[in-house]
């Protein structure tokens, strides 16, 4: 997935980006790295998360920044099919453990894993305690990014070195999903990140919702993202008979819309 990448590489394939490269996307600002590449056509390379640590400190200087080499995992909802195709595979490697143990122990020197939970955070805590640990130990000043959940924050906050970002805090353990795959392309957040860019700040979206002219439309956009419904619940209320009904009135809309 990187051809234009002529340099060294890792036994797995990635790009080993040497360190002087990441030592000065370091000292670099947000606006400073997301503009070069924004204007190059990559326009979907940010989206804001929580942080385990405070990024700066009080007097505007850099607290804890996270910059590394990317190590990426998908994952889907649990089938219980594809669930034992992936735990064949991952005998057949030699692996052992849990898939984010499998993700942990590939890891080098700066590397930062970048996670596809799809947003889960109730039983999609990736990370704890003790796999921060891990990662400090094999990482040295590398980190995370959780599409998902961690837990264990208290002991995660006593780890040196790392910063972690996440969707959420739950302390629930990791389960029902499977992994699709490692070291391939991964998508961070979801359709209610588009809509928070449409709809202007959080503050605002419930004022854009109201300015919505169809009734229906109006209501699914205020079950969905004002008062929290599944995609489920909120085609019931609706009036459908599957999941996608309510979930495909709002994506023609924002297509149509200009989304």
């Amino acid at each position: 997935m990187t051809p234009e990448w002529t340099g060294e590489r890792f036994e797995d394939g990635r790009p080993k980006v040497a360190d002087k490269y990441l030592d000065a996307l370091y000292g670099m600002t947000l606006e400073e790295l997301w503009k070069p590449i924004f204007v190059k056509g990559y326009e979907s390379q940010f989206i804001a998360m929580k942080s385990l640590h405070p990024e700066f400190k009080e007097d505007g200087t850099v607290n804890r920044k996270l910059v590394g080499r990317a190590v990426t995992a998908m994952h889907a909802p649990v089938r219980p099919d594809y669930k034992e195709a992936m735990n064949a595979m991952a005998r057949a490697k030699g692996l052992s453990g849990t898939p984010n143990q499998w993700v942990i122990d590939s890891l080098t020197d700066r590397d930062v894993i970048v996670i596809d939970m799809f947003d889960k955070v109730y039983k999609g805590t990736f990370l704890g305690g003790n796999l921060t640990t891990a990662i400090h130990q094999k990482t040295g000043s590398g980190g995370a990014v959780i599409g998902g959940g961690i837990r264990d924050i208290g002991q995660m906050h006593r780890v040196p070195d790392v910063q972690v970002y996440c969707r959420g805090i739950d302390p629930t353990p990791f389960g029902d999903f499977v992994m699709t795959g490692m070291n391939c392309p991964v998508r961070l957040g979801d359709d209610r990140d588009a809509v928070k860019r449409y709809g202007g700040e959080l503050r605002e979206l419930a004022a854009w919702i109201d300015s919505i002219p169809d009734s229906q439309t109006r209501r699914a956009f205020r079950l969905r993202y004002v008062d929290g419904l599944s995609w489920l619940a909120v085609s019931m209320r609706l009036g459908y008979t599957c999941e996608d009904g309510a979930r495909k009135m709002i994506m023609r809309y924002l297509e149509k819309n200009g989304n």
